[in-house]
């Protein structure tokens, strides 16, 4: 028998035109062949990593036994295991093997720049305890007058393996307050030589502040303490060479400068021909100087001092013509006296003695004069006499501006010696013309006086005395006691 391959074609399927094909037996893996791994973490308490992660590896089904790849890690004890039992499985939870980080004490020694042992001073001991692999936190310790100068970094990181000390380094936290002639007070405080920051109060109680960061900016709000910040407010900030101003919730309006030279400049701002308002300039370095100014009768002047009572440092005095004066304390027996014209130009600088009658005269042309004496109280007056009309600001040594006008009358003598820039001999015209003449007063002749008659009395004859009924009755009195103790001794 003859068998005939017959070849047998693949029937294509006429509706989607595909052959039918099947699937290979190698395509089809068993699934005894699949080996899954687990892999095995080491964690601390806050499911970080301790160390290197491993895997092991099984067949589907098959049981194991991590047990023995529990590790000894330094600074930690096995604190809790995860899945370290059990069976393969395709798809595995890892084996988790978790650790506790040992327990640590952080002492903290707060010590200032002269080796003072603050918390001892203060009598109080400060520590924090935690684990290995924890973060730490500490805060400064609340010491008024002592500033933290260690890296603030320092505050903050992670429990180390063993207990240790944490110094942290202080400065002395100086302060610079000034008390102004109207009440206002400003306070600087400095640490390092350094200006951090300038609080000033005005009479009404509001405060400004201007707090100087490290990286140039000038933090300018409000506090509520007038010597400390406190519930600071920010209102803007400021670089060198730039002015703001603001105004509190009280609708006080305050001009802040920070001049080029990184002074800071405070002033109140008022409105008007006719005020007096506080402000304060504060160097670099922290020192305050109080600014008080006075606008009246179209003048103005700003008088800087150092407090009440001490004579002002400088006064600038600004007159309606727009000549600028300013009187400059040398040292205690000298003034540098400086002229300027409304553009600032310098016109004329002198050195005025501090002693009665002393001064000078500046001639501004245009029969205008400005006169600068020093009086026997030392107290300073500087005159603007143009014509027969004079405008006077006076200033002595509590630092208050009093200001008048009026007419003058000048005699020759007197107008001789301002185009001279006499002073000597303008003080003598002035004197001379304010003497006045006094006639021969004639001395009246002493009279007695003449005695008042009473009514229904007689006057007594010279050298003859009068016993009233009263007085002669007291006598009576008297003469009977003497004479009935007189009786009693006989």
């Amino acid at each position: 028998m003859v068998f005939l391959e017959v070849p047998i074609y693949a029937q294509k399927n006429t509706a989607t035109g595909e052959i039918p094909t099947s699937t290979a037996a190698s395509n089809i893996s068993s699934a005894s062949e699949v080996r899954p791994k687990i892999v095995v973490k080491y964690v601390n308490q806050n499911n970080k990593a301790i160390a290197a992660e491993k895997t092991v590896s099984g067949a589907v089904g098959s049981s194991y036994d991590a047990t023995k790849l529990q590790k000894t890690i330094k600074g930690y004890r096995l604190k809790a295991k995860q899945n370290v039992t059990g069976r393969y499985a395709p798809h595995h939870a890892a084996i988790i093997f978790k650790y506790q980080g040992v327990k640590v004490k952080l002492t903290i020694r707060d010590i200032d720049d002269w080796k003072n042992d603050l918390d001892e001073e203060q009598g109080v001991k400060r520590a924090v305890t935690g684990y290995y692999g924890n973060r730490y936190k500490i805060s400064p310790l609340k010491s008024d007058g002592e500033t933290l100068i260690s890296n603030p970094a320092i505050l903050t990181g992670w429990f180390p393996l063993k207990s240790k000390m944490i110094t942290l380094h202080y400065t002395q936290t100086m302060n610079d307050v000034v008390f102004s002639s109207d009440k206002s007070i400003t306070v600087s405080e400095i640490i390092l030589g350094r200006l951090t920051d300038v609080i000033q109060t005005y009479p009404n109680g509001e405060k400004i502040a201007v707090i100087v960061g490290r990286d140039g900016g000038y933090r300018v709000g409000t506090t509520q303490n007038k010597y400390s910040i406190v519930g600071f407010k920010l209102l803007k900030t400021l670089k060198r060479n730039e002015t703001v101003n603001v105004v509190s919730a009280n609708k006080t309006q305050t001009q802040v400068s920070v001049l080029s030279n990184g002074y800071v400049r405070l002033k109140r701002l008022m409105s008007g021909n006719d005020y007096q308002t506080d402000g304060s300039l504060t160097s670099p370095s922290g020192h305050v100087t109080s600014i008080l100014t006075t606008v009246k009768e179209g003048m103005k002047s700003e008088v800087s001092e150092e407090g009440p009572g001490i004579p002002p440092t400088q006064v600038v005095q600004t007159w309606p013509s727009g000549e600028i004066l300013t009187t400059l304390s040398i040292n205690s027996s000298q003034l540098q006296v400086t002229l300027q014209d409304q553009a600032k130009h310098v016109l004329s600088t002198r050195i005025i003695k501090k002693a009665s009658n002393a001064g000078t005269i500046f001639n501004l042309g245009q029969g205008r004069y400005l006169v600068y004496q020093i009086d026997a109280q030392k107290a300073v007056m500087a005159t603007l006499i143009s014509g027969n009309q004079y405008k006077r600001q006076t200033f002595g040594v509590h630092g208050a501006v009093k200001v008048s006008q009026g007419q003058l009358n000048l005699t020759s003598a007197a107008k001789t010696a301002l185009k001279n820039g006499d002073l000597k001999a303008f003080i003598k015209a002035i004197a001379d013309q304010n003497v006045k003449k006094i006639g021969n007063v004639k001395q009246l002749a002493d009279k007695p006086k003449r005695a008042k008659k009473a009514a229904n009395q007689e006057l007594p004859a010279t050298n003859e005395s009068r016993i009233t009924p009263l007085l002669g009755f007291s006598l009576l009195l008297i003469l009977m006691s003497v004479y009935a103790k007189y009786k009693w001794v006989m």
